[in-house]
């Protein structure tokens, strides 16, 4: 090491402190404050990990996960202290769940992960979604999506396309506008309802329109989409609009032509799409069908 911080670092990782063996490892790994050596850095992660360091544990597992990567070129010195086998995964498995059980969220999402795909473990998306929740309960933003993913398609647990909005509502930052969303008179209906699409297109609308809440085309446009994806004609109209007018978005005619077209059973959509059409070439127009 090249540095007295460094070589306190190294003092105390080598006296056995869990936090400095977990950062000694790090400046190995990617070569901060000392030559990058794979092999140096397993080693410390792991005298980390066995010490119950939360962080070097998922390092283990992120390594021992993704070793077929790792132990090829230039990190023969990474394939040297951790020879590829195939019980790569289950080892894998073996560091996040330690760390899991410490109630470290991503250890948790990743453990999730595993179950959710039958890596190292048997395939299980009922588990999945348990690690997942444990995470996502936590306040990490990965798990909140993936979780809202589940609820969305049924993975591993009841279809509900409610809760699925709740999560995703969470992965931006927003769970804490979630009370005062339900409280808007025509999207809390919608939700109460079920209506997971129809409540989206209706918070657009809100913010397009500066209704219950400060107007916002940067997020109006955010729900327009979430629901036009979802084939919600007038989301797509609105959605056309805004790409046309350059609301909330950079003006793209090809963008607006497309959702005009998508909306087409819709009078408005159709004759927006004829009037657009007028603008467009050809080329662009083929583009957008």
């Amino acid at each position: 090491m090249n540095s007295i911080v460094d070589i306190k670092l190294e003092r105390d990782a080598i006296t056995g402190d869990a936090e400095a063996q977990y950062r000694l490892g790090e400046c190995y790994f990617i070569g901060r404050g000392a030559p990058q050596n794979y092999a140096k850095a397993v080693k410390w992660y792991r005298k980390a990990a066995e010490q119950g360091h939360v962080k070097a544990q998922v390092a283990m597992g992120d390594y021992c996960y993704n070793r077929h990567i790792y132990a090829t070129g230039v990190m023969d010195s990474f394939r040297a202290i951790l020879p590829y086998n195939d019980h790569d995964k289950i080892e894998a498995v073996k560091w996040y769940r330690k760390a899991a059980e410490q109630n470290y969220a991503p250890a948790q999402c990743n453990l999730g992960s595993c179950y959710d795909h039958g890596d190292g473990v048997t395939w299980d998306k009922a588990e999945a979604v348990k690690w997942y929740r444990k995470a996502a309960e936590q306040n990490y933003a990965p798990a909140h999506y993936t979780l809202g993913c589940c609820y969305r398609d049924g993975n591993g647990v009841t279809k509900n396309l409610v809760e699925a909005y709740k999560w995703f509502l969470a992965t931006r930052g927003r769970e804490e506008d979630l009370r005062r969303i339900e409280e808007i008179p025509e999207v809390g209906r919608f939700l109460k309802a079920g209506d997971y699409v129809e409540a989206q297109y209706s918070l657009g609308k809100c913010y397009g329109e500066g209704r219950y809440r400060e107007k916002d085309m940067v997020e109006a446009v955010k729900y327009y989409h979430i629901a036009a994806e979802q084939e919600h004609t007038g989301a797509q109209y609105c959605l056309g609009c805004c790409y046309r007018d350059g609301q909330g978005v950079t003006r793209n005619l090809v963008e607006a032509y497309k959702w005009f077209n998508l909306a087409s059973t819709q009078r408005d959509a159709m004759t927006a799409c004829e009037n657009l059409a007028t603008l467009m070439t050809a080329d662009q127009i083929a583009e957008a069908q």
